[in-house]
């Protein structure tokens, strides 16, 4: 009996320490923008430690003391950030689910935080979805060209000035064309960070987490390679019908296993970079110079689809 009274104290106490540590997470990211993926963190170590009521309960006092302090609309948003991705992970990692599935529960989390989180902001501005979109690319377009004035009047080359104006423009129409895998993509980079923030403080704290397969032999199935192949087959029958959503769709389904195949092509470049004892930083600083570097980058998903049968990290070991 004392034994589950003190444990109910200690996770009520943790439960208002990481409440608290929430809130003040969430203002901080307010001003600063750089602390989004750590807002869901400590409510999903709460659930782990102890179990999903507290997290819940813990989430909800987030909200409030978020919503005192910055006011109703943002103690939502909280709410639905820590209750969302920060709830799912954290049961995820209690339940020592694989860490494929845990990213797939979480990206799905996530998914749904930034569709919630897209609708709350369109009814703070009045406006549809599809005019909010609309606002946002304009918006988008606006900051480039006041960007290219102040090249301007720093002084900065014609040439120079002609490459940023494609590149806004570039830019703008791809976030016309690929928005649905954009948002897709920015959910499963948010499923990864926080569940990787997450997996490390757990560790700090001696907690047991399931273990995450390293980066370096990261490898899709083969069967991943019908979604590149649908999304292929999906473009030309849009366009070939004259269709323009089946073409949306093909040319987003196209696009996101072409990324997928990419993060298995950099798998595969720091796979080698580990083997020959390179310095994580130069690594990185390697790798985004060939991400950034065309045709160089061209390489990177088509090393990715080979090596669904190549196996190049085994082929070099033999």
């Amino acid at each position: 009996m004392s034994s589950s009274r003190n444990h109910n104290v200690r996770a009520l106490t943790e439960g208002a320490l990481l409440a608290a540590l929430t809130i003040v997470l969430y203002v901080a990211d307010v001003y600063t923008r750089i602390l989004v993926y750590v807002v869901p963190v400590p409510i999903a170590i709460l659930v782990v430690r102890h179990n999903l009521r507290t997290g819940f309960m813990a989430a909800a006092v987030s909200a409030l003391g978020v919503g005192l302090i910055l006011g109703p609309i943002d103690s939502v948003v909280v709410f639905v950030r820590v209750a969302t991705l920060g709830l799912t992970l954290g049961v995820c990692l209690a339940k020592m689910l694989p860490w494929p599935r845990t990213i797939a529960v979480a990206t799905i989390a996530s998914l749904a935080q930034v569709v919630i989180d897209f609708v709350l902001a369109a009814a703070v501005a009045k406006l549809s979805p599809s005019a909010l979109i609309g606002r946002i690319i304009d918006e988008f377009t606006v900051a480039g060209e006041q960007a290219v004035e102040i090249y301007e009047k720093i002084g900065v080359g014609e040439a120079s000035l002609m490459l940023a104006r494609q590149s806004i423009e570039l830019m703008g129409n791809w976030l016309r064309l690929f928005l649905p895998v954009i948002i897709l993509g920015t959910a499963v980079l948010g499923a990864v960070i926080v569940a990787s923030i997450a997996r490390w403080v757990l560790l700090r704290m001696k907690e047991r987490v399931v273990p995450a397969p390293p980066f370096a032999n990261w490898q899709l199935g083969w069967h991943w390679i019908w979604g590149l192949i649908a999304g292929i087959i999906l473009s030309y029958v849009g366009q070939w019908m004259d269709i323009e959503y089946i073409t949306a769709i093909g040319r987003n389904v196209t696009m996101g296993f072409a990324l997928l195949y990419t993060v298995q092509g950099i798998a595969i470049i720091w796979h080698f970079f580990v083997k020959r004892n390179l310095p994580k930083f130069v690594a990185v600083v390697v790798i985004i110079l060939i991400y950034l570097t065309p045709p160089l980058n061209l390489l990177m998903p088509i090393a990715g689809v080979l090596d669904t049968w190549l196996d190049f990290r085994n082929l070099a070991a033999q």
